[in-house]
């Protein structure tokens, strides 16, 4: 009867199991049993989504058996316990299996069995992978595996080479048939035929092999209990998902809407199915299909050749990738936009091919991001976006950037709880309803500017006019007022409606001049004169009052009473959600950047104030009373007293820039041109005029009332798209995270759901990204200017190599020396004016200060 019981089990699988020893028992049965037998205990520990599956296997183990005891543990649990915790907890198993160790839990295991090493002389030991073993660094740990008080791997036959190949061959992501194969039929059948079933339960990793994994182990151990071998399912590994595996005609007929007139696709890991932590992928989901847009959901392994091919099968009528990147014309794409959510590059060893399946398919890529490692409040808290002490930045946004990808977006974050029965830190995720509304509009936004016809697109051309005035028009290394002129030019043979255009470059030049630039407080004159301009826009102000109410608090806070004011109402949050620890670094970080905004006649007097703020944020962070809010309160107001330009935000909409009044109606200006449905125009000026420079790169300042209600209005009138031409502009540096920009983040307020499209300089690679993560840019390179060396004469010859002796002088005599000889040339050749200085500020340089300004004027 077991032997046809076993003929039935692998008759019913896709896959056979490997060949096993003769000393194997292997009992199977689809039922359990009650056991009368002795009592044993297990620990078994996974990484997150793993530790969900071994939960749940385990409560429906217990269920049946009452003189078993289970313990589950993830590897961040283990990785925060004290050494004396773990080892209670190991010594008292008489079962250890490690389906998968995080890098942290690896060293904390690593360290105790260094200091414990017959911890793991046990019935059963067993570490199946972890992160080391996958990088191939170290296998001290995994040959501490025992099985019946015998060492796995304690044969001189297991090389460190020979372990290389085996847990790089066996490690999660690859293929079922191919570790199988290995196991069988390869060199893996050299271990231990047992070790080797443990590691197929591993990588099946559902909740039906880990139920049989727990069965086995106690089995194997001496428990009266019966089990199935491996059963491995392949639908399990990559398809069309939602509730349940299904075919695309299949799901079509039961959730299709013939209404919707877009399709999006959605990729997530199949890890997710199995461990039920799916609520981002379902959000994403409902908000599509809430705004009209079909969903084609698939799941397929992260970082495996098998995210290329659920793609085809289901985004495309292709029979196989090759097919379709053989000749991608040929064939039907049935998405108009695609969602990846799987950390890591898609595509494992097709990741090239990957890339190519992107671009000729034609549609948008976008990046939803969900964290294992930072709930929705912290994320919200936070100034990185992801934490950058565990390469998240890389995993989840840089990769996918290297293959197109854009708009990377914060969906969901983690969230915990203990299970009462074995002790497991299961892990889910709380999806973002906000972000998720908002990834979801920009979606349809760029679907939309696809399918619209050009002659009703409405777009801005925004180029860059800081500090204001006539003469700050251009970008980096791109003559700005041509290339608009021949953007006009390209849009219109598009069919793009852009009613009459001027005859040439000359032309639209005059035109900007008069129309198109940013006008400052100190000249209201010259603001009279551009708001009575045919082309000028004026917006009014109580249209941008009813844009201005629906914002965050939070973030109205910063614009009306500046940075102060925010800094103590983020702190509020923090002791809201009990999320102080991140603070202090926060606090120290918006101090320096206050520090370098101050003017130097205000720092005196400023300085001592701040540190005041800070030392009160500090102690009502530690204890979160009241009375220590009011003591920073105090401060706070001294700080207002001293009514520092730009360090008090902006006081009550519409505050003081570029207002005018007419008819009794108060208006903003938006300087610029209108042609047809075309807007150019400048972006609006950061803010005040006094330390334009420093305020440029800011990020504790908040924008203006006119900033804000120009980039309302590029949003609200010609909302199909805006284009910057060339680098760079300041929205990307407004305050807010570093990436995945939160819905209170200016970056994110100002774009709104408008595609963005970003010219810019192809050496501009740093600043570059800036624009992307925290811009939501999609770029187009153009190339720098050609560029040829002139040659210096006379004097500047002579002082171009002192300069170039003083950065290399070895000590400070030389230097002394060099520093007379320049200050001869220069003030004997009047260059003091040349370089913009007085000769009183020119005496008054140090010897270095001195270097550079001569280097620079050179």
């Amino acid at each position: 009867i077991a032997i046809l019981t076993i003929l039935f089990v692998l008759f019913c699988s896709l896959n056979t199991t490997f060949a096993m020893d003769n000393d194997t028992i292997i009992q199977t049965t689809d039922t359990f049993s009650s056991n009368p037998g002795n009592e044993k205990t297990m620990l078994l520990i996974s990484d997150n989504s793993g530790t969900n599956i071994f939960d749940s296997a385990a409560n429906e183990v217990l269920n049946n058996y009452s003189n078993i005891d289970i313990q589950v543990r993830s590897s961040n649990q283990i990785s925060k316990m004290d050494e004396d915790e773990l080892y209670k907890l190991v010594n008292s198993s008489d079962i250890v299996i490690a389906n998968w160790l995080t890098t942290d839990a690896d060293s904390v295991f690593t360290n105790l069995l260094l200091k414990h090493p017959n911890l793991s002389n046990k019935e059963m030991f067993l570490i199946l992978e972890t992160s080391s073993s996958s990088q191939l660094k170290t296998f001290n740990l995994v040959k501490n595996s025992t099985i019946n008080y015998h060492k796995i791997f304690d044969d001189n036959v297991y090389t460190a080479d020979y372990l290389n190949e085996y847990f790089q061959t066996t490690k999660r992501g690859q293929s079922y048939s191919t570790v199988n194969d290995y196991l069988s039929y390869g060199n893996g059948n050299k271990v231990d035929s047992r070790f080797n079933q443990a590691v197929l339960y591993k990588n099946c990793n559902d909740k039906e092999n880990q139920i049989n994994q727990i069965l086995w182990a106690l089995n194997t151990c001496g428990f009266n209990c019966q089990y199935n071998v491996p059963i491995f399912h392949e639908s399990y590994q990559y398809g069309l998902y939602r509730d349940k595996y299904m075919s695309l005609d299949e799901y079509k007929k039961q959730y299709f809407d013939s209404s919707r007139k877009y399709t999006v696709g959605l990729l997530e890991s199949n890890m997710y199915v199995s461990s039920a932590a799916l609520e981002p992928y379902y959000a994403l989901i409902e908000s599509l299909e809430s705004k009209g847009v079909n969903v084609i959901p698939v799941v397929a392994a992260g970082g495996s050749d098998d995210q290329l091919k659920v793609m085809i099968e289901y985004f495309t009528n292709a029979p196989d990738y090759d097919s379709y990147l053989e000749n991608p014309s040929s064939y039907e794409s049935y998405v108009d936009a695609i969602i990846s959510m799987p950390a890591y590059g898609i595509g494992g060893t097709l990741f090239d091919k990957v890339t190519q399946y992107f671009k000729t398919a034609g549609v948008q890529v976008f990046r939803a991001v969900h964290s294992d490692y930072v709930s929705n409040e912290e994320w919200e808290l936070s100034t990185t976006g992801l934490p950058g002490n565990r390469s998240d930045k890389w995993w989840h946004v840089a990769i996918g950037e290297a293959q197109g990808i854009i708009e990377a977006t914060f969906v969901g974050g983690v969230t915990h709880e203990i299970s009462q029965s074995t002790g497991a830190e299961r892990s889910g995720y709380k999806p973002h309803d906000t972000n998720i509304d908002l990834l979801t509009d920009r979606i349809i936004s760029w679907i939309d500017l696809k399918y619209k016809a050009n002659e009703d697109k409405k777009v801005s051309l925004i180029y860059y006019n800081y500090p204001p005035g006539k003469q700050n028009i251009g970008s980096s290394y791109l003559d700005t007022i041509t290339s608009v002129y021949n953007l006009l030019l390209t849009l219109k043979s598009e069919g793009y409606n852009v009613g009459e255009l001027p005859e040439n470059t000359s032309q639209l030049e005059d035109m900007i001049i008069k129309s198109g630039i940013n006008v400052a407080t100190w000249a209201p004159g010259e603001l009279e004169k551009l708001s009575n301009r045919s082309n000028v826009v004026l917006l009014p102000v109580s249209e941008y009052l009813e844009r201005f109410e629906n914002l965050q608090p939070i973030s109205k806070l910063q614009v009306v009473e500046g940075p102060v004011a925010y800094i103590g109402e983020l702190s509020r949050n923090a002791i809201a959600i009990n999320y102080t620890s991140p603070m202090d670094e926060r606090l120290s970080d918006w101090y320096s950047e206050i520090i370098a905004l101050l003017p130097d006649n205000y720092t005196s007097k400023a300085i001592p104030i701040l540190d005041n703020i800070i030392a009160s944020l500090k102690q009502y962070l530690k204890t979160g009373l009241e009375s220590d809010y009011e003591i920073f309160l105090k401060y706070k107001k001294e700080w207002a007293d001293l009514n520092i330009p730009g360090l008090n935000g902006w006081g009550d909409a519409p505050g003081n820039i570029m207002t005018v009044w007419r008819n009794g109606t108060q208006y903003f200006v938006i300087p610029g041109l209108t042609f047809g449905n075309v807007f150019v125009g400048p972006e609006p000026q950061r803010g005040w005029e006094a330390d334009s420079d420093a305020l440029y790169h800011s990020t504790a300042v908040a924008p203006t009332h006119q900033y804000l209600a120009a980039f309302y209005y590029f949003q609200q009138y010609h909302s199909e798209a805006m284009v910057f031409v060339g680098r760079h502009a300041t929205h990307e540096w407004l305050p807010g995270k570093e990436v995945l920009l939160s819905s209170t983040d200016y970056g994110s307020i100002v774009v709104g759901k408008t595609p963005q499209i970003y010219l810019y300089i192809s050496d501009g690679l740093g600043e570059g990204i800036q624009a992307k993560r925290r811009g939501f840019a999609v770029m187009i390179s153009h190339l720098t200017s050609p560029l040829a060396y002139t040659q210096l004469y006379g004097n500047l010859t002579s002082l171009a190599n002192l300069v170039n002796a003083y950065e290399n002088a070895l000590n400070q005599s030389s230097k002394d020396a060099l520093i007379s000889e320049i200050k001869y040339i220069v003030n004997t050749n009047n260059y003091v004016n040349s370089m913009g200085l007085t000769n009183e500020t020119f005496d008054k340089l140090t010897s270095d200060e001195l270097v550079s300004t001569v280097d620079s004027f050179i």
